[in-house]
């Protein structure tokens, strides 16, 4: 790549990839923020030399790391929006009651995200050594579609309907039903030893 081609893979897919990564996880990951400086070091270096072969290979490196930060900043965001989507995906009654389109489309948005992020492990694994920004799409678009997945799950019912989740309503049962079991025994005993006997 020329200078002014890793410049555009910057602005046009580094970024708006490296944001929406920012945006979900609320951080910059040391990773991706180490490889962009490495990114600019070879830069400096590029920009600073006489030597034409000492140019190439620093504009090489360069775009090493920033092929590197952006599949790892991609990765990370597909990452972090498939471990919400699988918690959300997984809990029982979810898919019935909390959705804000149908229990078909929502499924099958899941199921399209899963199957872009196996076929960017594929091209990944195809193309190690070789090409690694082959899969940065593909992992950028199962991010994208998790992201939808989870636009379409009802929040607000998510939350009342946690609140008489069986588990919990039955387990405070069980809690109440101990407590007036003890209280019971020590009302008993304290009637027995403190009451007279006719």
């Amino acid at each position: 790549m020329t200078q002014k081609e890793l410049f555009h893979f910057y602005n046009d897919k580094f970024q708006l990839i490296y944001a929406d990564l920012v945006a979900i996880k609320g951080d910059k990951p040391t990773e991706i923020v180490l490889q962009i400086e490495s990114f600019v070091s070879h830069l400096a270096v590029a920009n600073t030399t006489t030597d034409d072969e000492q140019v190439k290979s620093n504009l090489t490196k360069a775009q090493g790391h920033l092929q590197r930060a952006c599949l790892d900043a991609a990765k990370m965001l597909w990452k972090e929006l498939k471990e919400r989507a699988d918690r959300v995906y997984k809990k029982k009654g979810v898919l019935d009651w909390c959705i804000k389109d149908t229990s078909s489309t929502v499924k099958s948005m899941y199921q399209r995200a899963n199957d872009f992020a196996s076929e960017a492990r594929r091209i990944e694994v195809q193309n190690i050594g070789k090409n690694p920004e082959a899969s940065i799409e593909k992992y950028y678009e199962s991010a994208n579609e998790f992201q939808n997945f989870l636009r379409s799950i009802d929040w607000d019912r998510v939350e009342k309907f946690s609140a008489f989740d069986w588990k919990n309503i039955i387990k405070s049962q069980i809690i109440g039903f101990i407590f007036g079991i003890l209280a019971s025994a020590i009302v008993a005993i304290l009637a027995w030893k403190y009451l007279p006997v006719s």
